[in-house]
């Protein structure tokens, strides 16, 4: 959850994101409450990371596939795939954002940046 925003994954395979505004903003490109549902999983979606910083949604399913999610002109488009094919455990993006850990069943760790580097 982040200003407004909720993301939520599922059984079926989707990861939904909700926008929700107390508050109706002008300059918002978006309506007071707006629903997106990302289909890009095909098993249950375990683990949702919002980076703050960069305006980004990690998703974790429970194969380990984990997608990072961009939203661009009212639009949640998919960015990065990483697929080490173990299941993940946990995850967390650093303060500012320009990092994430992301923890491994089999006790590998890997450290990223936003941009996708090892």
């Amino acid at each position: 959850l982040y200003d407004g925003w909720l993301a939520t994954g599922n059984t079926n395979h989707i990861v939904s994101v909700t926008y929700t505004s107390i508050r109706p903003d002008e300059n918002l490109s978006i309506p007071e409450r707006t629903n997106f549902n990302l289909r890009a999983h095909r098993t249950e979606v375990r683990l949702v990371s919002w980076n703050v910083p960069y305006q980004k949604l990690a998703t974790v399913d429970e194969k380990g596939v984990i997608f990072v999610w961009v939203k661009h002109d009212n639009r949640w488009s998919l960015e990065l795939i990483n697929d080490r094919s173990h299941s993940v455990i946990d995850m967390a993006w650093s303060h500012d954002g320009r990092m994430t850990v992301i923890c491994y069943e089999d006790g590998f760790v890997l450290v990223g940046s936003v941009t996708g580097q090892r």
